[in-house]
């Protein structure tokens, strides 16, 4: 199996996500997955955390919410990372996640023990001259928290 980089939002879940990292370590040990984790400081550090690790795993799991998902997604995306991105939710909703199969630790260990994959579509959002913002999940487009 290839190494993983687990790349966690503390914020997630309004700071109830760094409550999951040992029994995240435990599963990953369980499962045998060969992984470094990586917790992230501020957006801005798990943009660049994103942007660095996509180089180097071919596999990168954004471990927190929706926002956390939409912003490795968009980092990776715009990097033309050639790596795989998989989502386990420590947020609240996990829309997303729970899409693909993987809204908890167990399901997501599993998924990356079997190798487990597929192909989705992103969205490109283009707006004020800028680069395209890209999401996963269409129908929440990254919003959800405006709209609740």
């Amino acid at each position: 199996m290839k190494k993983t980089a687990i790349l966690l939002n503390p914020s997630a879940g309004s700071g109830r996500a760094i409550k999951h990292k040992e029994r995240f370590r435990q599963l990953l040990k369980l499962h045998e997955i060969e992984y470094e984790l990586f917790i992230s400081q501020s957006e801005d550090d798990l943009r660049e955390l994103a942007k660095e690790k996509s180089t180097n795993y071919p596999i990168v799991v954004a471990a927190g919410g929706d926002g956390t998902f939409s912003i490795v997604a968009h980092e990776l995306i715009r990097n033309n990372a050639q790596t795989l991105l998989g989502l386990v939710n420590l947020g609240t909703r996990g829309d997303i996640s729970r899409d693909f199969g993987t809204n908890t630790i167990e399901r997501l260990c599993e998924a990356l023990k079997a190798q487990r994959y597929r192909e989705v579509d992103a969205v490109a959002l283009y707006g004020d001259g800028k680069c395209p913002r890209y999401f996963l999940g269409v129908a929440s487009l990254g919003l959800e928290t405006a709209i609740d």
